[in-house]
């Protein structure tokens, strides 16, 4: 009789530590299970925060592409601008140069005028005997660079109507008529006589 009780006790114990064995391995096995899903929440949590802020930065940066290329194409245009702004302030300046060449030219002309009547009377300039016959005819004295109307009708007061004259001057010739129109060497400054042989050539 005890011994039937020893082994049923034996029995008991037996199976009461198995159940209490497989109810700790089941409790276990949940707290594990309870883990792993609370930790693959959590991962798919920083997956999604992960995707979003890919999206954002993804959005951003085609942004910042956006602006780059606006910038681009803003700086190609003040550029292009600059560059007709630059192209036309040197045509303003070069016209304003030939403006002030042309001024200063009729001043000096109007100078000229001015002092002419003042002016002490100049001998007249003897043509070489070999262009007796060119002081009928005469030629355009203003094809010369340097000399303008007023210049001419003085030449021609001087008895000088033609580039064969001018051609042959001679040095005492070219003093006078640089005394006579109040500009001291600019019959040799402005080469009248070579500009005259050069027009006379074929």
């Amino acid at each position: 009789m005890e011994v039937g009780l020893f082994v049923l006790g034996i029995l008991v114990g037996v199976g009461l530590a198995w159940y209490l064995l497989d109810r700790y391995q089941r409790d276990e096995s949940e707290a594990r299970e309870a883990n792993h899903h609370a930790r693959v929440t959590a991962l798919q949590d920083e997956i999604r925060e992960s995707d979003s802020a890919l999206a954002e930065t993804k959005d951003r940066l085609i942004a910042l592409q956006m602006e780059h290329r606006t910038a681009d194409a803003r700086a190609k245009s003040l550029e292009a601008d600059a560059a007709q702004a630059k192209r036309a302030a040197e045509q303003a300046v070069e016209q304003e140069m030939r403006q002030r060449q042309i001024v200063v030219e009729l001043q000096t002309e109007l100078d000229a005028l001015r002092r002419v009547p003042s002016a002490r009377p100049a001998q007249p300039v003897r043509p070489p005997a070999s262009t007796a016959r060119a002081l009928k005819a005469g030629d355009d004295l203003t094809e010369i660079r340097g000399i303008g109307k007023v210049i001419e009708r003085r030449l021609r007061e001087l008895g000088v109507t033609s580039f064969r004259q001018l051609a042959e001057l001679s040095q005492e010739d070219a003093k006078k008529i640089n005394e006579a129109i109040d500009f001291p060497g600019r019959v040799e400054r402005e080469r009248w006589i070579e500009q005259a042989r050069t027009l006379l050539q074929p």
